[in-house]
């Protein structure tokens, strides 16, 4: 694969990318070419130990948005991120895939349990029109559930912000291992 080939298969691969990133590193790459041919080299052997820009360019998405997600975490360059990671091989579907979807059906699952416990007085209240008997009882222990579940999305909220901070550390470790870097 010649310069030209080579950049064109990157530039076709990076074009998700903004275009102030797409010519920075396509600009980068120009560069490798150039050092090299000033070394002697032709451009099927630079090419050839550049790698297939295919991959480098799914490395180069993939780091994008986990860089992205330093500047601005949001669940969108989130999902960006661990799709990236994921397209990087059979290995991280396993391995990025099946923890991140065990912990997201957690997290909807203790966030489904805080509402309904925040929600117990309307439930109680429900239960009035339907019974129409109060009971001191079961009003107090809707307050204490109620209050109970406001704590928990309490912790939710901080334990979800954990697991974005980890789970980004966990890809970028992940993509480390996929590029052969310790």
């Amino acid at each position: 694969m010649n310069q030209y080939m080579f950049l064109k298969v990157l530039e076709t691969n990076l074009s998700a990318l903004p275009e102030g990133e797409r010519k920075d590193i396509l600009s980068d790459y120009q560069e490798y070419f150039d050092a090299g041919k000033s070394e002697g080299k032709s451009e099927e052997e630079i090419a050839k130990k550049l790698g297939n820009p295919k991959q480098i360019a799914k490395e180069l998405r993939t780091m994008y948005h986990l860089d992205q997600l330093e500047t601005d975490p949001s669940t969108s360059n989130f999902m960006r991120a661990v799709i990236g990671t994921i397209s990087l091989s059979f290995f991280n579907l396993v391995f990025v895939l099946g923890p991140f979807l065990a912990l997201v059906g957690v997290f909807i699952a203790f966030y489904t349990a805080a509402a309904i416990l925040t929600l117990a007085p309307f439930l109680h209240l429900f239960d009035l029109l339907l019974i129409r008997e109060f009971e001191w009882f079961p009003f107090f222990a809707s307050l204490a559930f109620s209050g109970l579940g406001i704590l928990l999305l309490i912790g939710l909220l901080h334990a979800t912000r954990a697991f974005f901070h980890l789970f980004k550390k966990y890809l970028q470790w992940n993509v480390r291992i996929v590029k052969g870097e310790k």
